[in-house]
């Protein structure tokens, strides 16, 4: 993972990077009360540039 950013406007931050596989990811969380991140949405973007929602599964990601 590369080129992280991250961006944060009021409770929702935004953290843009580009994984392993070369491609450009966004991840969206929502801040709670409690100062606790929420993860809402995951999306990769495609040929075109547009964000296509995914879900990623954390345990296939650390498998060998």
């Amino acid at each position: 993972m590369t080129g992280v950013t991250s961006k944060q406007v009021g409770y929702v931050k935004t953290i843009d990077f580009i994984g392993t596989d070369g491609a450009d990811y966004r991840f969206i969380f929502y801040q709670v009360t409690n100062d606790t991140d929420v993860l809402i949405s995951q999306y990769k973007k495609d040929a075109e540039g547009n964000w296509e929602s995914i879900r990623i599964d954390p345990f296939k990601c650390i498998q060998n």
